[in-house]
């Protein structure tokens, strides 16, 4: 559970920010996720194919990995002009990593993938 305003995670179970007093949401909204870009967020993959953006989306969002995609609009309206790029959070960067090797040999952490 995350809080939207202040951004601190708490476990499930808990549903009110004990600093903001705002209800916890399970995830971020695309807005929020949009202003923690760059903080703490490590590029993991990289692709220009739609089908494997909605694969990994949902083998991260299964396994509760925080993550955000970059470019995803323009991988399906402009293929090949630049890959959707997905960060995941730096400290669950090796999980993110390990549920993503049995994708293929170019799921290696390599984010110039094609």
């Amino acid at each position: 559970m995350i809080c939207p305003k202040c951004k601190a995670e708490y476990v499930r179970g808990i549903t009110v920010c004990a600093d903001c007093s705002v209800p916890l949401v399970e995830r971020l909204s695309e807005q929020d996720i949009a202003e923690k870009q760059g903080e703490g967020f490590r590029e993991i993959f990289a692709t220009f194919k739609a089908a494997e953006i909605a694969v990994v989306k949902s083998l991260l969002a299964d396994a509760g990995i925080d993550y955000y995609l970059k470019g995803e609009p323009f991988a399906v309206l402009r293929p090949f002009a630049d890959p959707a790029r997905l960060f995941v959070r730096e400290d669950q960067y090796e999980e993110a990593l390990d549920i993503l090797k049995d994708l293929g040999p170019d799921t290696s952490g390599n984010p110039g993938r094609e």
